[in-house]
């Protein structure tokens, strides 16, 4: 069964992704979504098995969307990729227990599919 991928940013982000996971991952099944409040609505109708998200989105910024799967007991996955570099930033992400920070000036595809893989047993 592929494994679920919901991936919360701007469309050329999502764009370069697609692109990456098609050539270095095989048998995940993506949705998309621009804005937190649009996030907050997808991992409840489609139960992803990860969330790749943004800090930085409209309607609702990331902080937002992990507040709101904290209190909600949502218990996904969620790999941070954002172009906030420092480290109050990454150590508000981390407090609410994401499982990667990445900066994206600094990521490689290959990287996140690594992540990816090793929290959800391969893909």
């Amino acid at each position: 069964m592929p494994k679920h991928i919901l991936i919360a940013d701007d469309q050329l982000f999502v764009d370069i992704l697609r692109s990456g996971f098609e050539k270095h991952s095989e048998g995940l099944t993506i949705t998309t979504v621009d804005n937190g409040q649009n996030t907050i609505t997808m991992l409840s109708e489609k139960k992803p098995d990860m969330l790749i998200l943004d800090l930085r989105m409209p309607n609702l910024d990331g902080y937002g969307v992990l507040e709101h799967m904290k209190t909600h007991h949502t218990s996904v996955p969620v790999v941070v990729v954002t172009y906030y570099q420092d480290d109050n930033h990454k150590k508000k992400a981390e407090s609410f227990g994401v499982k990667s920070y990445l900066v994206k000036s600094e990521w490689k595809i290959e990287q996140l599919v690594g992540e990816i893989k090793k929290h959800l047993g391969g893909v």
